[in-house]
């Protein structure tokens, strides 16, 4: 491999790899070793790729496409457990987030509406409002990593963004 791609894959990994690790575990339901395994699969594959083509215009783009394409197949083999049953078994919401026992229900109850919800949604509409509005990543760069028209993905994002404001209940 060139000593460029290198640099730019290492960059790009110290630079993007904590939102690829945040993406995989609220995908994978809190699952902090399958994440972090689908993290450096998504890597070790860009690596690959770019051994063989040498040039790959957008890799933030490519990286993220390939941590989907993981998290999709990962989804596919493994029966994953309840949301509910990972919230009463107390191992998806660290105890020390909130000070208070009252805020930490109140937040743990809020938490679970929106999770719900997300998990209502198709799974390309998730992941693409994870990347908005969780990743904070442009819409033109989301349009890229999915292989979407840009226009047509911000018309997505409003419907998303409206559907789950009425489900929540909250006025945009």
């Amino acid at each position: 491999m060139q000593k460029n791609n290198e640099l730019q894959l290492k960059e790009c990994f110290e630079k993007y790899a904590d939102m690829l690790y945040r993406l995989c575990l609220f995908r994978l339901h809190g699952d902090e070793m399958a994440a972090t395994d689908l993290v450096q699969e998504s890597v070790y594959r860009a690596w690959v790729e770019l051994e063989k083509w040498k040039k790959i215009e957008n890799l933030k783009s490519f990286i993220f496409r390939i941590a989907t394409n993981l998290i999709i197949d990962w989804s596919r083999k493994i029966q994953v457990e309840s949301l509910d049953q990972k919230v009463e078994e107390d191992e998806f919401i660290p105890s020390s987030i909130l000070p208070s026992p009252e805020k930490q229900a109140h937040a743990q109850i809020e938490l679970e509406r929106m999770y719900g919800i997300l998990d209502e949604l198709p799974a390309p509409d998730r992941d693409i409002f994870l990347l908005r509005f969780v990743e904070d990543i442009t819409p033109k760069e989301i349009a890229d990593m999915l292989g979407l028209d840009t226009n047509a993905l911000t018309v997505r994002l409003h419907r998303l963004k409206s559907k789950v404001a009425d489900a929540l209940n909250y006025s945009l």
